[in-house]
C-alpha cells in the first residue's frame, strides 16, 4: 500500500496493558535534537551514513543505555520518553526480534550487495531523522518513540515492502526495480518507519481487545504473504480485525503523513510517496499484472493521494511529480534532423537547433517540467509577438530562426510548439487520472 508500503505489519504490541497516551502535538518544523549517543559515536554514525541524527543500532538500544537517555531528557520536551513508555518500546523491540526470525524463515535476503547497502544507508539516514524529531500522528501512539531500525532487502519480484514491530523494515527486490527514482524508495522507507514509530499495531491491539499472542505469528505470515482465500491465516476473525472498521485506511493515511514529515527534514523530496502511490494505482487500473502482494488487499486510494497533496500544500510544499518520477519528466536527447529535442512521454515537444541548442533545450526542459507539474489548463500555453512560448504567463522558451526547418515560419513553428505542449498537458493530466488521483492542483 503505497502498498504494503502501506499496510505494514507495523508495531503490534501484544503484552502492553497501558494504552497509547496522547500529548500535545508539536509543530512539524523543528531542528533535530540531541540524543543519548556519545558525541564520538554520533559523529561516527553521521560520517558513515550521512545522518543528521540518531540511527541507533540494536546494541545501542540496551535498556541501560536507554535509561540514561530517558533520565537526562527534559520532561517538557516533545521528545521526552517516560520510563513507563520506554518499557512499552522495549517490549516492541523484543517482540520484533522474535517475529523477525519468523520472517526470515519465510523469505531469503537478497544477494545483491549494492541494493542491501543502498537501502540500509537510506533507511538509517531517515531513521535518524525519525529518532530525533517529533511528528504529528494522525492515528496511533502520539507519543514520541524511537527504535533501533534495521533494513533488509528480500528476494522476490513482489512490488512490496513491510515493517514489523520494534524497527524491522523489509523491502522486496521487485519494489526496488519498480521504483523510478531513489526518491520513491525513500518515500517507501519513510512510510514504513512511520508505521513503526506510531506503533500502529500496538494501537490496533488496544482498540481490538488485544489479539492473542499465540495466533499472531500466523496472522503476521498471512498478512506479509498477501495470502487470500483458503489459507488458514486469512480466514480468521483476528485478521478481519486488522482489515475491518477502516483501521488500515487510518493507519495508511497516518503513515503517509508521518513519512511526509520525515522527508521534510531530509534531502529527499516528499513527492516520492505520492508518485509511487500513483504509479501503483495506474498499473492496477490498467491491468493487475504485477505481483503486488498486499497491495491487492489494500490498494492505494484517491482519498489518500488527495490527503497527501493537501498536507503538502498546508506545509507550503509544491507538488512536483517530475522531481521524483521519470514518468512525469521531460527528456532531452539528440534528434533525427541535427536537432536537440525535448520530449514528454515519447512525443517531441520542440526541436532546438543552432549553436546553443543543447543549453536552450536543457533550460526549456526544466521550465516545462515546472509548468506541467502545476497541471495547467490547455489554454495556459500561449505565444507572444516575439515568439516566446509562455506557460501560465511564464516564459518556457523562444522560437528562433535557427530552429526552423524548410518551409517553416516563426509563426507556424510557434503554433506547432503550442499544440505539442497542449498535448503534453493532456497526457500529464490523464496519467494522474489513471492513478485515481486528484484533479488539478
Amino acid at each position: 500500500m503505497i502498498g504494503a508500503l502501506l499496510f505494514t505489519v507495523a508495531s503490534l504490541q501484544v503484552k502492553n496493558t497501558s494504552g497509547p497516551v496522547s500529548q500535545s502535538q508539536a509543530p512539524i518544523a523543528g531542528s533535530a535534537q540531541t540524543t543519548g549517543l556519545t558525541p564520538d559515536k554520533a559523529a561516527a554514525l553521521e560520517a558513515a551514513i550521512e545522518l543528521p541524527s540518531d540511527g541507533l543500532t540494536p546494541a545501542e538500544m540496551k535498556e541501560e543505555h536507554w535509561s540514561d537517555s530517558v533520565s537526562n531528557r527534559d520532561p517538557n520536551s516533545p521528545l521526552y520518553i517516560t520510563p513507563a513508555h520506554w518499557k512499552e518500546i522495549l517490549s516492541d523491540i523484543k517482540l520484533g526480534d522474535e517475529y523477525a526470525k519468523e520472517v526470515m524463515k519465510e523469505y531469503k535476503p537478497s544477494t545483491n550487495k549494492a541494493d542491501q547497502e543502498k537501502v540500509q544507508k537510506m533507511g538509517m539516514y531517515l531513521a535518524g531523522i525519525a529518532n530525533t524529531t517529533h511528528r504529528i500522528a494522525l492515528w496511533g501512539d502520539k507519543r514520541f518513540s524511537k527504535f533501533p531500525y534495521t533494513f533488509t532487502v528480500l528476494k522476490g519480484s513482489d512490488v512490496n515492502a513491510f515493517s514489523i514491530f520494534g524497527g524491522h523494515v523489509y523491502v522486496f527486490e521487485g519494489l526496488l526495480k519498480y521504483a523510478e527514482t531513489n526518491d520513491e524508495i525513500a518515500g517507501t522507507l519513510a512510510h514504513e518507519i512511520s508505521h513503526i514509530a506510531f506503533r500502529h499495531l500496538a494501537t490496533l491491539d488496544q482498540e481490538q481487545n488485544r489479539l492473542n499472542v499465540l495466533t499472531l505469528p500466523l496472522i503476521l505470515i498471512g498478512i506479509l504473504t498477501g495470502a487470500g482465500g483458503g489459507g488458514a491465516f486469512m480466514t480468521g476473525s483476528l485478521l478481519n480485525q486488522a482489515f475491518g472498521s477502516g483501521w488500515s485506511q487510518k493507519a495508511e493515511t497516518a503513515a503517509d503523513f508521518g513519512g511526509l514529515q520525515i522527508l521534510e527534514h531530509s534531502k529527499y523530496p516528499p513527492d516520492g510517496i505520492l508518485t509511487l502511490m500513483e504509479h501503483l494505482g495506474r498499473d492496477e487500473r490498467l491491468g493487475p499484472t504485477l505481483k503486488l502482494g498486499i497491495f491487492r488487499t489494500h490498494p492505494p486510494s484517491p482519498q489518500r493521494a488527495q490527503a497527501l497533496i493537501s498536507e503538502m500544500k498546508a506545509a507550503g510544499i509544491p507538488v512536483r511529480r517530475s522531481i521524483s518520477s521519470t514518468t512525469f519528466r521531460t527528456v532531452v536527447k539528440p534528434g533525427e534532423t541535427s536537432s536537440v529535442d525535448v520530449s514528454f512521454q515519447g512525443n517531441v515537444l520542440f526541436e532546438f537547433r543552432g549553436d546553443n541548442a543543447v543549453n536552450r533545450a536543457e533550460t526549456a526542459s526544466k521550465f516545462i517540467d515546472d509548468f506541467l507539474d502545476t497541471m495547467p489548463d490547455l489554454t495556459a500555453v500561449t505565444a507572444g509577438s516575439d515568439h516566446i512560448i509562455d506557460g501560465a504567463g511564464q516564459p518556457l522558451f523562444q522560437v528562433t530562426q535557427a530552429d526552423l526547418q524548410s518551409g517553416q515560419t516563426l509563426d507556424s513553428a510557434s503554433q506547432l510548439a503550442i499544440k505539442a505542449l497542449q498535448n503534453a498537458i493532456y497526457r500529464y493530466r490523464y496519467l494522474v487520472y489513471l492513478s485515481d488521483g486528484p484533479g488539478p492542483n
